[in-house]
């Protein structure tokens, strides 16, 4: 089934923005868990049939606050775990009305089961065979409780429709589920697309500022730089602009060559790039590095008609010492390139 097979990839592709709405699904999982096990509270104080749940009820209101909080907690920072948790935080809210409805409550035909069977993981998106399985093992535990339990008319009463409840229940988590996947996987290419410079299809300055930054601020050393395409100008006054548009693109194209995809490579605008490479710190390594890169730009292919070399001045500074002012770098980045830029075409000066 290739379908299910591309569902499984799209999770593991989108992986991030999966667990992001994971993250907000337990929040509000565990607000209607408060909500609804507080309003079963109140239930059976009010209503004399309801009480001898009554103590059922608070420890599912206890368990669901608990609930709450933690996933507020889960929610400040990117667990790669949530999954996981969600799953273990059901499992006290199934085995719940699985002993109300057999241990507690043996003479009765249980269905709040099948009701928990099938919502719970509404709330979860994951791989589908996880799901399934997760959702077959409750029920089968509570097949195995009903069994040694009940009556055996009873147990007969409990089982009669339980297969036909359980297949449903899949089939209803899977179809939601490729909808809420098709949504993660539209989302992540609308929000790709924004991020992008539309000419260079490199990262656009608001994106690449905000992605350096954040590197800073959690002290990831690299080096930063900025680069300049000498005289510019007299590319777009000569051979016009759709000329110094694919000027532009072949020089995106050189960069991106050069440097990882873990790197942030961004357009600054005009004829300016930036980036801030990765754990680029020992000085000779990113000279040669950045000697590489001119030499990128001296071979690359130029429109036709163009016989001047593309050169390109490069200003860099290297953060090995845990800045965190992306201002300050910037500064010292942009006072690089200047000097750069005073010593001749095709220069790199390094600030230390």
């Amino acid at each position: 089934m290739n379908w299910f097979k591309e569902l499984d990839q799209k999770i593991e592709q989108f992986g991030v923005e999966v667990d992001a709405r994971n993250r907000h699904s337990f929040v509000i999982f565990s607000n209607g868990a408060v909500l609804l096990s507080a309003i079963c509270v109140i239930a059976s104080v009010l209503v004399p049939a309801y009480r001898m749940f009554l103590v059922g009820h608070i420890l599912i209101f206890s368990y669901s606050v608990f609930l709450y909080y933690f996933s507020k907690h889960l929610l400040t920072k990117e667990n790669p775990d949530i999954r996981i948790y969600m799953y273990l935080a059901d499992i006290p809210l199934l085995m719940g009305p699985m002993l109300m409805g057999t241990y507690f409550d043996p003479t009765k035909q249980a269905i709040s089961i099948v009701i928990f069977v099938c919502i719970l993981p509404l709330f979860i998106i994951d791989k589908p065979w996880r799901l399934a399985g997760y959702q077959v093992v409750f029920t089968a535990i509570f097949v195995l409780l009903s069994y040694c339990l009940k009556p055996f008319d009873i147990f007969l009463a409990d089982i009669k429709y339980l297969p036909i409840y359980l297949l449903l229940s899949i089939s209803t988590n899977i179809f939601t589920l490729v909808e809420r996947v098709e949504g993660v996987q539209s989302f992540v290419m609308l929000q790709h697309e924004a991020e992008k410079d539309a000419l260079t299809r490199l990262l656009n300055r608001k994106t690449g500022e905000e992605k350096t930054k954040l590197l800073l601020e959690q002290k990831v050393l690299g080096t930063f730089a900025i680069m300049d395409v000498d005289d510019f100008k007299n590319f777009n006054d000569v051979y016009g602009h759709q000329v110094g548009d694919e000027i532009l693109r072949n020089v995106s194209n050189a960069i991106s060559s050069v440097f990882r995809t873990s790197d942030v490579v961004w357009r600054l605008g005009g004829d300016e790039f930036a980036i801030y490479a990765v754990d680029l710190v020992d000085p000779d390594i990113c000279k040669e590095r950045f000697e590489t890169l001119l030499q990128k730009f001296h071979d690359m292919d130029l429109p036709a008609g163009v016989k001047e070399p593309v050169s390109v001045s490069i200003g860099c500074v290297i953060c090995k010492n845990g800045e965190t002012d992306f201002e300050k770098v910037y500064h010292d980045g942009d006072t690089a390139l200047y000097q750069a830029k005073a010593l001749g075409k095709g220069q790199i000066v390094t600030q230390k």
